[in-house]
């Protein structure tokens, strides 16, 4: 078996490992304080920061999450959030109480989207497997 092929049967698993066993039940305050995260008052997603290169969305609600959007986030001069980026729209069921990692290798390029425009990652919408959504407010002036 050549090398290369020894290194795929690793890094596969390895990957699957970062995303989808990403689930956990992890015990809040156990996040890295960040200043590339930013979390409105009220979001049932909170997102928080593991590393450089990976976050966490955690389910605050008592509703399972099955779809979220992330944006990007500048701070006002008087401190009101102001959406600058809408992303594509993620699928995937976080039940309530639990958390969704997200790992990047190198550079995470949810975060290089917002720091290009000086900007923090942030749960925009989310929609609950009841029907029901919530939206940050967008900010307009």
């Amino acid at each position: 078996m050549k090398l290369s092929d020894r290194l795929l049967l690793v890094l596969i698993p390895a990957v699957m490992v970062l995303g989808v066993a990403g689930q956990s039940g992890s015990a809040p305050g156990q996040r890295e304080a960040s200043d590339w995260t930013f979390n409105f008052p009220v979001t049932p997603l909170r997102i928080g920061a593991d590393s450089e290169r990976s976050y966490i969305l955690e389910n605050k609600s008592e509703v399972a999450i099955k779809k979220y959007r992330l944006g990007c986030v500048q701070l006002t001069a008087n401190n009101n959030p102001k959406i600058v980026l809408t992303m594509e729209s993620e699928e995937y069921e976080i039940a309530p109480g639990k958390s969704w990692g997200v790992q990047a290798f190198h550079r995470n390029p949810d975060r290089a989207s917002c720091d290009t425009r000086k900007a923090k990652l942030s749960v925009v919408e989310v929609w609950f497997a009841n029907g029901k959504a919530w939206h940050a407010l967008r900010n307009t002036q």
